[in-house]
């Protein structure tokens, strides 16, 4: 395509593509623009679903390899419950599982609820979240409860329904048989969660991604602070089963526990700080000791996604945390700012 002709040809408030290839249907999966794919499910008859964040909608791939659309128009919205999912309309959905019977159940993140689409109907419909923010509702219907960005999800054997919220802070179970929510882990407070305490009392970063739940009704999830943690179905104990129970200030950097470290800058002592992004921290470590310490920031991640990506250190402030990473020393190094779930 030769772009200056075919802008010279164009009539006075033509529109035209000239770049992007847009949405398209009835094509190989593989041509098509993905967009932003998120959660995936392979369906009983082989179809692949994915969930497109950014096109509000979700894909059906056949088993031929063709593309169709399956669930949302694309227009950004909250409607169509109780109708077929292929009018219905979302905000920013994310994650995807699938029961034993191919029904899917999808968070709707910025709807702030999870919704189900019928195997053999197509019907969808809500099933936790009333769609108010909010971090009410235990005890009662889960239709009726307020939630804050429920996002990571997944079904026990049961068909038990597990939601971590990511700005809630907490993971939720509804029950199958009655469709009442509790809350399992977390009390509203972001933060560095504390060891062995009952899940109710303990805190909890966002939960975003990455969450099971055993048959004795044990989960996993991960933590948005750099850790894989564990309620005991038993007990209601919450522990930490990868990650570490810290981040190892006081120590010798070298022992440090970072997380996603996305800039760098040197004081005019030698005092190396560091933007320690998915920890929620900014830290510092001591040119003489070489120990490692957090100076701003105490893990907890706020809503309206307020994480440290970067530092800079200007001349008459050593400790100005912002986007350029020049020192009074002239010294200058890059930065990396990585922030894969939004």
């Amino acid at each position: 395509m030769k772009l200056i002709p075919l802008l010279e040809s164009s009539a006075p408030g033509a529109i035209i593509t000239i770049a992007g290839t847009g949405y398209r249907e009835g094509i190989l999966a593989r041509d098509a623009d993905a967009g932003w794919p998120m959660g995936v499910a392979r369906r009983p008859n082989d179809d692949l679903i994915v969930v497109d964040y950014h096109a509000h909608r979700l894909w059906r791939i056949g088993r031929d390899g063709i593309l169709h659309a399956f669930a949302g128009d694309g227009i950004p919205g909250n409607s169509g419950d109780n109708g077929p999912a292929s009018e219905a309309r979302f905000f920013y959905p994310h994650d995807l599982y699938q029961d034993r019977q191919g029904n899917l159940y999808l968070s709707d993140l910025g709807n702030h609820t999870i919704r189900r689409i019928d195997y053999g109907t197509g019907i969808i419909s809500r099933v936790a979240g009333s769609g108010r923010i909010g971090r009410g509702g235990d005890g009662g219907p889960a239709t009726k409860a307020s939630t804050l960005m429920p996002d990571a999800l997944c079904l026990d054997i049961f068909d038990n329904l597990y939601v971590g919220e990511k700005y809630g802070f907490r993971v939720r179970k509804v029950e199958a048989e009655t469709g009442i929510v509790q809350t399992l882990v977390g009390n509203g407070v972001p933060g560095f969660g504390e060891e062995g305490l009952p899940g109710r009392e303990t805190g909890c970063n966002s939960v975003e991604s990455g969450i099971w739940a055993d048959a004795d009704g044990t989960v996993f999830w991960g933590d948005c602070s750099g850790r894989l943690r564990r309620y005991d179905g038993g007990t209601g104990i919450v522990t930490t089963a990868l990650g570490g129970t810290g981040v190892h200030d006081g120590q010798l950097a070298t022992a440090g526990f970072l997380c996603g470290p996305g800039g760098l800058a040197v004081g005019p002592d030698g005092t190396i700080y560091i933007a320690d992004v998915w920890s929620q921290r900014i830290r510092a470590i001591d040119p003489h000791s070489g120990l490692i310490q957090t100076v701003a920031g105490n893990g907890a991640r706020l809503w309206r996604r307020q994480w440290p990506r970067d530092c800079r250190l200007p001349r008459q402030s050593p400790r100005y945390f912002g986007g350029l990473t020049r020192t009074s020393g002239h010294r200058r190094y890059p930065a990396c700012a990585y922030s894969p779930c939004g």
